[in-house]
């Protein structure tokens, strides 16, 4: 990859990147579909290994606290449903 591919795909993730964020904020809390519990938007990633858009997410209200990461898309489909 030339270095101006790298810098126009660079600059393309960020600009997908800040679509994501803009759909998911963090703050914003979500409920799973399947679950029901609640998870509150925590931060947003790109995975090194094939880039796709990640949202990081904890649950709240009890359970693990720990961070958790899912594709974007997979928060948008219908799996999770915004709370705000």
């Amino acid at each position: 990859m030339t270095t101006a591919s790298k810098t126009d795909t660079e600059a393309h993730i960020l600009t997908r990147l800040g679509g994501i964020r803009e759909d998911t904020p963090v703050g914003t809390i979500w409920q799973h579909g399947k679950w029901g519990h609640l998870y509150k938007v925590i931060g947003h990633t790109v995975a090194e290994s094939d880039l796709s858009l990640r949202v990081i997410y904890a649950r709240i209200g009890g359970g693990t606290p720990m961070p958790w990461e899912r594709s974007a898309n997979s928060v948008l489909n219908g799996h999770f449903v915004s709370q705000d």
